[in-house]
This record gives structure tokens, C-alpha cells and sequence, in this order.
């Protein structure tokens, strides 16, 4: 063979291994993007930008840096090793969807939190895909537990969220917990193609947007009982499909009427001395799923297709009362730093 024929060959060998490359890391439209190595959702990043940038901005990737879940009276910068599994998990489909079954944690990357890789990587290879037919590097296969509660529950369930769901009124729940917390979206086409419907991966809920004015009804009147003037709050669950608050147990409601004076002056609690940060309100309801430790306290949260009232006596000289509702992270958080959720005056 001579070497004119030795080169030519090697010409083409080199053209076909090059051909075969990018053929193999096509992002199915044939252009060329780096090789993914997948171990990471920023290997995610290079085909899917604007879902990247949502779960990026998202509680599920801050899972691990979350200062309030770093929180001494929680997980205490994860020495309570039981807190770990669920904000660095492995992949779900690993474990699969066994009833009760908890995630397993992960060793590498622990700082993203839950992840692409934790909710899509599939154990045989791929990445579970929420429709059929799509194509692409990480080779993505329909799943049809991508899109089912059982996805959610070896987390989420921990705190009966999940088991809520499945007990609350059909009207309220809509397909799974994909129809509140991950919403439809339109993408961009692919490669100029038209666009096409996704789901946003921001997660909504009570810290990413106010998601707390969905929640529920709230309903007030002044009206008498017993000869006496009373100012009547009713906070109704008609349109979430689990209760409120929900899932972690630190979380909290607290509804308070507060009495004021021709002068403005607040009439002071009803009810004598309370525990620390609920100090304020002439009167006032707390809406929570107590800690486990805490022994003898009632779990006060609103079952879905439920209600609670509270009802407030008006004191003589009050002539208005303030109404608020208040959504606190931990249930030692003060009235000054927790959010908003209503607050109005009424006359009296």
C-alpha cells in the first residue's frame, strides 16, 4: 500500500470518527453542543437554558443552603443526619415508588440541592421525559411517574402532605401536585420550531410568591351573640387540595383581631400571657401542625374542604378592629418579620 493510499485512508477514518461525534452529541436539530457529562444539572443547563434558570431560582436548589433548614431548631447544619436524604437526594426512580419508601442521600454535589439528576435520572440510563417522542443527548424516555404524586411523596410525605392529597375533596385537586406548584408554560422551539408547552420549575409556593392568597377563602362580619357585639373571621380551605399551612411543621398562621381605641390605643390580649411571638392581638388563632416534641398540642391546620372561625367579643370603647394574617417559617418568629397575607380595618 503506498503511503498516498495510507493517507487517504486515514483521511477518511478521521472524517467518519468526527461524523460519528457530532452525530452522537447533536442536540437533535444537528448542531453541535458539548459532550454532557450529566453528573450535574449544569450539564443540563447547555439544552434546557430556561429551565435551568427556574429551578436555579427555586427552594428545591437551595434545599442544601437554605439558611432556616440549616436553622439550629432544625436540621442544625445537617447533624441531624435524618434531614439529609430529602435535600440531597440520589434519584428517585433509584428507589422507586414503594409506599413509605424514603430517599436515599447523596454522596457528591450535595450544595444543588434537589436537582435535574435527583427527579429525572432514570436507572437504566436516560432521563425521564414528560411526553413521548423526545429526542436528545441525554436520551429521554417518557415516564409517566414523572408527572404522578408518587414522585413528590418519598419527600413531601414525610409530613403527610401527599396522604392529604389523597384524602382531600376531588374538586380540589386537580391531575397531581403538578397542577398548583408547577404550572404550564410555553417554551421556545427547538431549532426554530414552534413553541411548545412545558412546566415552569420556579416551584411555587408560600416563599416564592403569594401563593397565600390562593389558599384559601376568608370571610369577616360583625354580628351579635348573647347581646353582645362580636366580630366573626372565617378562614375556609375551598381551594387547596391539602392543609394550611402545609408540609414542614415549623410553618404557621396566625390570625389575630386587634381592638382599637377612639385614640388608636390596642386593646391588650384577651387571653392573658402568651408564648413568645404571638404577644400581639386583642385575640388570636394559630393555624399549625405542631413538632413532634411538642406533647399535648393539637394540630391546628385547616383540612382541606374545611373551615375555622375565630370569634371576638368587642370590647366596650373599641370602635375599630384590625384584622391580619400572618405566615411565619418557624413558630418563633415575630409579627414584625413574618409576611403578610391580609391586613384591613373595620369599623365598629
Amino acid at each position: 500500500m503506498t503511503t498516498r493510499q495510507i493517507a487517504g485512508i486515514s483521511l477518511l477514518l478521521l472524517f467518519l470518527a468526527l461524523l460519528g461525534f457530532l452525530s452522537l452529541w447533536s442536540d437533535g436539530g444537528g448542531a453541535p453542543s458539548k459532550t454532557l457529562i450529566l453528573s450535574s444539572s449544569k450539564e443540563c443547563r447547555e439544552c434546557h437554558p430556561d429551565v435551568y434558570a427556574e429551578w436555579q431560582a427555586s427552594w428545591h436548589a437551595k434545599a442544601w443552603i437554605d439558611p432556616l433548614a440549616r436553622a439550629p431548631d432544625q436540621s442544625d447544619n445537617f447533624k441531624k443526619k435524618d434531614c439529609i436524604p430529602c435535600h440531597a437526594p440520589r434519584p428517585i426512580f433509584e428507589v422507586g415508588f414503594i409506599q413509605g419508601q424514603r430517599v436515599v442521600e447523596r454522596q457528591a454535589n450535595r450544595q444543588n440541592g434537589v436537582d435535574c439528576i435527583s427527579c429525572h435520572k432514570l436507572p437504566a440510563g436516560g432521563f425521564a421525559a414528560p411526553t413521548p417522542g423526545i429526542t436528545g443527548p441525554c436520551n429521554p424516555q417518557y415516564h409517566s411517574g414523572l408527572s404522578s404524586i408518587e414522585l413528590c411523596a418519598p419527600c413531601h410525605n414525610q409530613h403527610n402532605t401527599v396522604d392529604e392529597w389523597v384524602a382531600a375533596p376531588a374538586h380540589l385537586k386537580g391531575d397531581n401536585c403538578n397542577h398548583c406548584h408547577y404550572p404550564e408554560v410555553m417554551r421556545p422551539g427547538r431549532g426554530g420550531g414552534p413553541p411548545r408547552e412545558g412546566r415552569s420549575h420556579l416551584l411555587r409556593g408560600w416563599r416564592t410568591e403569594n401563593l397565600e392568597m390562593e389558599a384559601f377563602s376568608f370571610e369577616k362580619r360583625v354580628t351579635g351573640q348573647d347581646g353582645k357585639k362580636v366580630v366573626e373571621v372565617r378562614m375556609i380551605n375551598d381551594k387547596t387540595p391539602h392543609n394550611v399551612p402545609a408540609d414542614s411543621r415549623n410553618r404557621a398562621l396566625d390570625l389575630l383581631i386587634t381592638f382599637l381605641s377612639k385614640g388608636g390605643r390596642p386593646f391588650p390580649a384577651a387571653d392573658g400571657a402568651r408564648e413568645f411571638g404571638q404577644e400581639p392581638g386583642t385575640y388570636r388563632k394559630r393555624l399549625r401542625n405542631p413538632y413532634r416534641s411538642e406533647i399535648g398540642k393539637q394540630n391546628t391546620q385547616i383540612v382541606a374542604g374545611t373551615e375555622v372561625s375565630l370569634l371576638a367579643p368587642v370590647p366596650r370603647d373599641a370602635v375599630r378592629a384590625r384584622i391580619e394574617i400572618l405566615y411565619k417559617m418557624t413558630p418563633f418568629t415575630t409579627d414584625e418579620d413574618a409576611i403578610v397575607v391580609r391586613s384591613e380595618t373595620i369599623d365598629l
